[in-house]
């Protein structure tokens, strides 16, 4: 595997090139505190990932990497908001309001009541008026192994200082199955409900890696589109300048029903292990 950068992108943009609009600044974030940061491109606000205070800025300084390498080279989207992009947007407007008559717009984290937040909600409206709507969440990966902190502060201070991007070579370990098995998909139960009973479809955008590496992913049957109530946008992360390109890999069609099926067998024991442990036990016993 040849030598890959730790970081894929940085704060919107390919780590390797030289762009303008990366350099940091003292800011104001979304709710207008300062920030030395730079402009989230997927979201138009200052970002404000995993902040630390800088003693050197005399600000939270974030920590702004969209994306790192795994192990085996792949770059892996490391934060949520490098979904929020036209493509992902003109995706769910054709697979989730396929004969929708009316204006799409995409509403961010609302509250579904005690189920908890949700990260998209995206609606058809007409002058405003809703007819129309699903709900979306998002999920990135998460990377184990030592912080990356130090190391994104080195490069960020020497483009801050007017010298050309060079982003250390390397890889953290990342831990696909945390994001996805023992964390979006158990806490969707209630969320998912609660979409059900109104009759709406529920959609989940993730990278291809960690759908494919998903355990409980793999129990959940496919049914035809048009019969579907929950959808998985799986998206290919595909390596460009000045920005990496989302791409979608694969519609994966299914139904709440399905995906509580799995998710309930994935926290149930295995009957073999379950067994022996109780012959185990037996034994003692006996």
């Amino acid at each position: 595997m040849p030598d890959t950068p730790l970081f894929r992108e940085v704060y919107g943009f390919n780590s390797t090139h030289d762009i303008p609009e990366r350099r940091e600044q003292v800011m104001e974030t979304k709710s207008g505190r300062p920030i030395y940061s730079s402009t989230c491109p997927f979201n138009g606000y200052a970002c404000t990932k995993a902040t630390d205070v800088s003693e050197e800025h005399g600000e939270t300084r974030p920590l702004g990497v969209c994306s790192a390498s795994g192990p085996d080279g792949n770059a892996v989207i490391t934060c949520p908001e490098r979904f929020k992009s036209d493509v992902v947007w003109d995706d769910m407007r054709e697979h989730l309001f396929p004969d929708a008559d009316g204006s799409f717009f995409v509403l961010e984290e609302r509250t579904l009541g005690e189920a908890g937040r949700i990260d998209l909600i995206p609606v058809i409206h007409r002058d405003g008026e809703i007819t129309d709507f699903a709900a979306v969440e998002i999920q990135s990966s998460y990377f184990s192994g030592g912080s990356i902190r130090e190391e994104f502060n080195e490069y960020m201070d020497e483009i801050d200082d007017g010298h050309p991007p060079d982003p250390p070579v390397g890889s953290r370990q990342m831990d696909y199955r945390s994001c996805l098995d023992k964390r979006l998909l158990p806490q969707l139960e209630e969320k998912a409900e609660t979409v059900e009973a109104w009759g709406k479809d529920f959609g989940v955008v993730l990278q291809k890696i960690a759908f494919e590496n998903s355990n409980i992913v793999r129990r959940i049957s496919r049914v035809p589109e048009d019969e579907a109530t929950f959808f998985f946008f799986v998206y290919e992360y595909v390596e460009d300048t000045p920005q990496y390109r989302l791409e979608l890999d694969e519609l994966y069609p299914t139904t709440f029903e399905e995906v509580d099926r799995a998710v309930g067998e994935s926290m149930a024991p295995d009957r073999a292990e379950f067994l022996a442990e109780l012959e185990r036990k037996l034994g003692r016993e006996l």
